[in-house]
């Protein structure tokens, strides 16, 4: 999250109507924003009357458990929830609750 993607958000919502945004807890060194980051984003939603929205996830405890499945030859679909366990969700949604 940075100045050009501000101004993006500004362009597409003043020229396309786009009125929502997604951030990304998850799938670190690809979309994860830090928290400081969220919190920009959530503030430039709010000043552009968007909606914001948070794919509440720990992608840090993600990538720990993703290998811990790997390791135990689970590479199929069903990996996914295995590396993805209820405790972690509720702790993201939590932490998404608390920054909004």
């Amino acid at each position: 999250f940075d100045d050009k993607i501000v101004k993006e958000m500004e362009a597409i919502t003043h020229e396309r109507g786009i009125n929502s945004f997604v951030m990304h807890m998850s799938y670190r060194d690809l979309l994860q924003l830090k928290e400081d980051d969220i919190i920009s984003c959530i503030k430039k939603c709010k000043e552009l009357g968007c909606i914001s929205m948070i794919h509440a996830e720990n992608g840090d405890l993600i990538e720990e458990c993703v290998q811990k499945v790997k390791a135990c030859g689970i590479t199929g679909a069903e990996g996914h929830l295995f590396s993805r366990p209820e405790q972690l969700e509720m702790e993201a949604t939590q932490r998404a609750i608390s920054i909004a």
